[in-house]
């Protein structure tokens, strides 16, 4: 323990984990915390945040660390989870989880209540993305693909019942899909997908699908800047993590190393944005800070790992 005035630092490993995190940027602290969440090792969820405050308070996670893990959704036991801030509420979080048997559950953050279930979003799901904001308007999208390859896009408007709300479907027109991904792009929704034959293709409303890297890989993340650049991060087939810009081609990207499943977000840091990845290494997260675009070297990984500030004599920080 470090002393911080009256204070301890207590610090502590994550409990052990399973399946793809899912991070992002949210809009509490003063820099804008990260927020992730990832299915436990055997029920329900972890959700953590991530101190980017640029001044130490000594209360809560220390600035630039991890805070303790938060376990939600027990009962069931999830393959992915995936987070995304959103304006509605204002300010909630939208965490939509696929369990093991493929249903897609939805569960949304209020500061009162905190996570709530808001039950079945979609059964019989392989692959699913996070909920997407559309800009212009606030309403929600996320894209699913299902054990027939078909993907669907999921859409709905908040209204004076949010957080309950309804959700209808849309048909791309996307079939033999093994991995569905997607995000907001300028004016429209961007799917990436993963087929059959492990290539990674880019499907944009404005020109035809392209590939967008060489294959083998078994997942494709795809991150869209505030300025409208695009980044790709993808788990090789042989495991291996990579990042990279979409829109220019010889960009050779960033190594990560080696993973199980990973998990990509835009981060604002002053005036320029960051990509952050956190990977799973069997029971346990890494943390990786890149620079603009994923080009040169990644900064190095940190364990995702609890520094919080206690009054001392406490045994854990992670509660559920």
């Amino acid at each position: 323990m470090d002393d911080g005035g009256d204070r301890a630092l207590l610090r502590e490993a994550w409990p052990e984990v399973a399946g793809r995190p899912g991070l992002t940027q949210g809009r509490y602290g003063a820099a804008g915390n990260l927020e992730l969440v990832v299915p436990a090792a055997d029920d329900g969820l972890w959700v953590g945040w991530f101190n980017r405050d640029p001044v130490e308070s000594h209360a809560g996670a220390a600035v630039q660390r991890w805070s303790g893990a938060l376990r939600f959704a027990r009962g069931h036991r999830y393959v992915s989870a995936d987070v995304t801030q959103v304006d509605a509420g204002p300010d909630f979080l939208e965490v939509v989880a696929r369990t093991t048997g493929g249903t897609l559950r939805r569960h949304v953050w209020s500061p009162g209540p905190g996570f709530v279930d808001h039950g079945e979003l979609a059964r019989a799901v392989a692959s699913c993305s996070a909920v997407i904001q559309r800009p212009a308007d606030g309403s929600l999208q996320l894209a699913v693909a299902g054990p027939d390859g078909r993907v669907r896009v999921l859409e709905g408007s908040p209204g004076r019942d949010y957080p309950a709300m309804r959700f209808e479907v849309a048909d791309p027109g996307i079939a033999g899909v093994l991995a569905v991904d997607a995000a907001w792009h300028d004016d429209h929704l961007d799917l990436v997908t993963v087929g059959g034959d492990q290539r990674p293709r880019l499907h944009c409303r404005h020109r035809a699908s392209s590939d967008v890297g060489a294959g083998p890989v078994t997942a494709a993340r795809l991150v869209v800047e505030p300025d409208g650049s695009r980044l790709l991060a993808v788990l090789g087939s042989r495991g291996r993590v990579t990042v990279r810009r979409v829109d220019e081609p010889g960009d050779e990207g960033t190594d990560l190393g080696i993973a199980d499943e990973l998990a990509a977000a835009p981060v604002q840091a002053g005036g320029r944005v960051e990509c952050h990845v956190v990977l799973r290494r069997g029971g346990r997260l890494w943390h990786h800070q890149t620079g603009r675009g994923g080009a040169g070297t990644a900064d190095g990984a940190r364990p995702v790992e609890a520094e919080v500030w206690t009054d001392g004599g406490t045994a854990t920080v992670h509660r559920g």
